[in-house]
């Protein structure tokens, strides 16, 4: 490898770390430098870290992410975070693109190829383009059909300022979704973390479900009223997992939302490990919105606090070796929680989520979704019991003549004579 090719892979790492790229991956051999008569775009490479926006555009519109502070945004979305790994892959791929072969140069046989551009309303191909800070263009080219067949992907492309076409080297597979770059995931905390959940709903009612211990598998739901139980034993089980696969249907900046004038659904979360996540529900034409807060939940809720601690449980005759005895889980410094706390902020401060309804069913439970009424189920007959039937007034069947019992206290009384006659 000569000291130009390894200048220029220098140079390309230095880029990709100074747009907040990860380095290329060290898979396979390392690859030579592209010949200028070669590269698709053979000063890429070194203007990699000029590029502050990329926007695709196609038939029915067209998206963009731009070069934030933090990394880079959706700019559709108000610049919320996009994958930084798919802005990696695209920048890599495009720079490293080879042309494989010249293709055709007549206007009527782009379609063909699928790089007559995105104008037509029945064009499947897209215009890639890379704009520096200023807006002005450093690369941009038409992107048509797949080669089909096996083997390393490649694309029939053309430059938006030439009428050449070519088959080039690289995945620049390119998706209309503006949501397709978007990481969904909102918060991710377990369920194994979760010590208690409380919900408030705007009529003042109280929903409060907690556990002792990490031990304790289910949550016990405080307060049920009188005269009801759980449907289940595990009926709490979804408030202690609301927040594990918590996923966004859609997100806007804060500063857009319009909140509604109803007071929202206000749901607590504290962790075992000094974690509090506050998450207000709104209901904006049926669909749910959420905001969420994170910050240090000390010892957890107060209420834990004054119940007391939980029964304990029955133990054995000490181990003879004190050592043997099971040690407790060290808890985590001030530091390390506020660590968290920051780490989390940043992806939730600021930002309006709207959920899916089944999440909203996990953030507001109402104390009717987990009781039942008791059901007091009456005795049966016991089996050996005998049958008591009235046969008073019971009519006889035809043909049978009843013979009336004469009462031994109207023969004493001389009613009837001694024979019955």
């Amino acid at each position: 490898m000569n000291d130009k090719t390894l200048t220029k892979l220098g140079l390309t790492a230095l880029v990709l770390l100074g747009i907040g790229l990860a380095a290329r991956d060290s898979q396979g051999p390392e690859k030579t430098k592209i010949s200028e008569e070669a590269a698709l775009f053979p000063a890429l490479a070194d203007e990699l870290n000029d590029v502050a926006a990329i926007s695709v555009a196609h038939s029915q519109g067209a998206w963009s992410v731009s070069r934030t502070e933090e990394g880079w945004g959706l700019d559709s979305k108000g610049g919320y975070p996009v994958r930084v790994e798919e802005v990696r892959k695209l920048l890599i791929t495009l720079s490293d693109a080879e042309k494989i072969e010249a293709k055709t140069k007549v206007a009527s046989s782009y379609p063909r190829l699928g790089v007559e551009g995105p104008g037509k309303e029945d064009s499947e191909s897209k215009l890639l383009t890379l704009t520096d800070a200023n807006g002005e263009a450093i690369a941009a080219v038409i992107v048509g059909n797949r080669r089909a067949g096996a083997g390393d992907p490649s694309y029939y492309v053309r430059a938006a300022d030439s009428e050449q076409s070519w088959l080039v080297s690289g995945d620049l597979t390119l998706s209309e979704d503006s949501d397709s770059w978007l990481d969904k995931k909102i918060l991710e905390l377990t369920r194994e973390r979760i010590r208690a959940v409380e919900t408030l709903h705007p009529d003042m009612e109280e929903v409060f479900v907690a556990r002792p211990t990490k031990d304790v598998e289910q949550f016990e739901v405080h307060n049920i009223p009188e005269g009801s139980e759980l449907k289940y034993e595990a009926v709490a089980a979804g408030m202690g997992s609301a927040l594990q696969y918590l996923n966004f249907v859609d997100v806007q900046p804060l500063t857009d939302f319009e909140a509604p004038e109803e007071t929202p659904v206000e749901t607590t979360f504290w962790t075992f490990d000094g974690l509090r996540v506050d998450v207000s529900i709104y209901t904006v034409e049926e669909k749910p919105y959420a905001t969420f807060a994170v910050s240090p939940g000390g010892d957890g809720p107060e209420r834990l606090a004054t119940t007391g601690p939980p029964a304990p449980a029955e133990v054995g005759p000490e181990p003879a070796d004190a050592a043997e005895a099971p040690e407790e889980e060290p808890g985590r410094t001030d530091e390390e929680i506020a660590a968290e706390v920051d780490e989390l902020n940043t992806q939730v401060s600021g930002w309006v989520f709207e959920l899916a309804p089944y999440n909203k069913t996990n953030l507001a439970k109402h104390m009717e979704d987990l009781i039942q009424p008791i059901v007091v189920e009456e005795e049966a007959p016991a089996i050996d019991a005998p049958l008591i039937q009235d046969t008073t007034n019971t009519p006889e069947p035809p043909g049978v003549l009843r013979i009336p019992i004469i009462e031994e206290e109207a023969q004493e009384e001389g009613d009837l004579p001694e024979d019955g006659r």
